[in-house]
């Protein structure tokens, strides 16, 4: 049937045109404000929190139930939790939502708990397979960073994304199909209730995000300011291979060290280094001065190793040890001094990735 006002084609008992909403049929026209009829943002939002809450509790429970009874029954712990959690976080939440969603009462539990129902455009009850696709379509409104979402606030039926690619509608449970193919389109919202809207979405957004890249570009000026101490050990490093090269052994101290090989190399002109010193040839760095309180006293050590083939190559902090590498001076041969372990006190997400532990 194709409609005399749009020309949009239409199903051979729709009443109202799914384009214009004009009458297809003759009948009594039933209609009623858009507002009485489309869901709005606030009580889709309060539908949504219910069936968090009971999705997250049957998940934790489905999956505890599950990964247990796998476990104990196939005999693998770790592969029935695995799916269990697939169980409880994938296939119970669309199961939920597309069985309840295309039911008699065509809504999940917590749109029926605020009295509203889903629909397709003509106000009747959508089928399995369309509740699924409505389902998997909000995870692509839900990449939208809530964009998605706020649609429902502004369109013209009150739809999010999800229901605009789905065809369908959120609205009162009690309305009939003919009132709902027939309401015209919801009006525009006054300029409060889009800055309170908006408002609501993005600050818990802003906030999410803040708490995520506060404490990430925390860690990345610790790692700049660890990072600066390494720098300038470079020098240390020098005179700790010169010194073995011309003595044979690792210099005692930093006095030792500097005895062939005059150090410049100074915690006086640094940001963020308070001193270094040597023992036994492993270079220790102690951050202060204008460092992040964090590293304030910390120390991060630079241990000396002679390879097989006689060069120096170093251990950073809690890094492991070279392979096949010697902690005496003098390499195999064990006749020249051993270096000292030295502290790193540094946690491992100040230093740098060739400075950490290997667990």
């Amino acid at each position: 049937m194709h409609c005399t006002q749009c020309g949009a084609a239409n199903a051979a008992d729709s009443l109202f045109c799914v384009q214009c909403g004009v009458a297809l049929q003759s009948g009594p026209v039933v209609s009623a404000p858009a507002s009485k009829v489309f869901a709005g943002f606030w009580i889709r939002v309060g539908a949504y929190l219910i069936d968090y809450v009971i999705l997250t509790i049957a998940g934790f429970i489905a999956m505890f139930l599950l990964g247990l009874a796998l476990g104990v029954f196939a005999g693998l712990p770790s592969a029935g939790s695995s799916v269990g959690i697939f169980l409880a976080w994938f296939l119970f939440p669309w199961l939920y939502a597309a069985l309840f969603e295309s039911g008699p009462r065509q809504a999940t539990l917590g749109k029926q708990a605020v009295n509203l129902k889903v629909t397709d455009l003509e106000g009747k009850r959508i089928s399995f397979g369309r509740a699924t696709g409505r389902y998997f379509a909000e995870w692509i409104t839900a990449l939208t960073l809530l964009i998605g979402y706020l649609m429902t606030a502004f369109t013209a039926k009150r739809q999010s994304l999800h229901d605009m690619i789905a065809g369908t509608v959120v609205v009162r449970a009690d309305l009939e199909p003919a009132a709902i193919a027939g309401a015209p389109p919801a009006g525009r919202r006054p300029a409060w209730q889009i800055v309170l809207i908006v408002l609501a979405a993005f600050i818990p957004l802003v906030g999410i995000l803040a708490a995520i890249a506060i404490p990430a570009y925390q860690d990345y000026t610790i790692r700049a300011q660890v990072a600066e101490g390494l720098v300038l050990a470079s020098e240390l490093k020098t005179a700790v291979v010169e010194h073995a090269a011309l003595t044979g052994d690792w210099p005692a101290d930093l006095e030792d060290a500097s005895f062939n090989v005059p150090v410049e190399a100074s915690a006086e002109d640094s940001r963020y280094v308070e001193s270094f010193y040597i023992s036994n040839g492993t270079i220790t760095i102690v951050y202060g001065r204008n460092a992040n309180a964090r590293i304030q006293n910390a120390t991060l050590a630079l241990r000396p190793y002679v390879d097989r083939d006689g060069d120096v190559v170093w251990q950073c902090g809690r890094a492991s040890r070279p392979d096949g590498a010697y902690i005496n001076s003098a390499g195999a041969s064990g006749e020249g001094t051993d270096s000292e372990p030295g502290e790193t006190d540094l946690v491992d997400n100040y230093l740098p990735a060739s400075c950490r532990s290997a667990s």
